[in-house]
């Protein structure tokens, strides 16, 4: 069952770490693919859904096949996400390019933190303690390393998220605009 307002659940002990995006070289799941192979001894999982070139998709499909402590899903409906995310230790964005990325939205929703390689949307990764932002692939892997020795920042950077998510983007904030916007597409007056 999903966290009860204002308290998320705390990732559960040997959660898997997760990475969820589409087959596009923009995305960068080959760096994904490379920390899974630097920690042997952790659970991982990936959400990858198809691109548009299926030579590039089947590729990636083959190598994360070839990977013990990868668990692949290949694509997944849009409701069966949340379960995921849920159930992940924290989210890693590998992304080369991005605008305010959906997941993670969906990480923090869950109170789940975030480990971007780069992006950092509006600074809010650092600005409200919601994740971490490396600039490549090995600081990627020290971030790694060191949220798997002291989890407990991650849970503390998911519970940042979790409040971020409700105070910009829960029902109490965004309920008033939509009225205000549907009431001016009915004609409503009074608004």
């Amino acid at each position: 069952s999903p966290p009860s307002p204002g308290s998320p659940s705390l990732p559960r002990r040997g959660a898997p770490i997760l990475w969820v995006g589409r087959a596009h070289p923009m995305k960068r799941a080959e760096d994904f693919l490379s920390l899974v192979q630097r920690f042997p001894g952790l659970p991982f999982k990936m959400l990858l859904f198809p691109g548009r070139d299926p030579n590039y998709t089947r590729m990636l499909y083959q190598q994360a096949g070839q990977l013990a402590n990868l668990r692949l899903w290949k694509g997944v409906p849009y409701r069966e996400t949340e379960e995921h995310f849920r159930d992940c230790a924290f989210l890693v964005s590998t992304s080369r390019h991005e605008g305010f990325p959906n997941v993670f939205l969906q990480a923090w929703s869950q109170g789940r933190a975030v480990v971007s390689v780069e992006i950092n949307p509006d600074g809010v990764l650092a600005r409200r303690g919601c994740g971490a932002v490396v600039a490549g692939p090995e600081d990627l892997v020290a971030a790694v390393s060191a949220l798997e020795k002291d989890p407990g920042v991650a849970g503390e950077w998911g519970r940042h998220g979790y409040d971020y998510v409700r105070e910009k983007h829960g029902m109490e904030k965004v309920l008033p605009r939509f009225r205000e916007i549907l009431g001016k597409l009915l004609g409503d007056p009074a608004t």
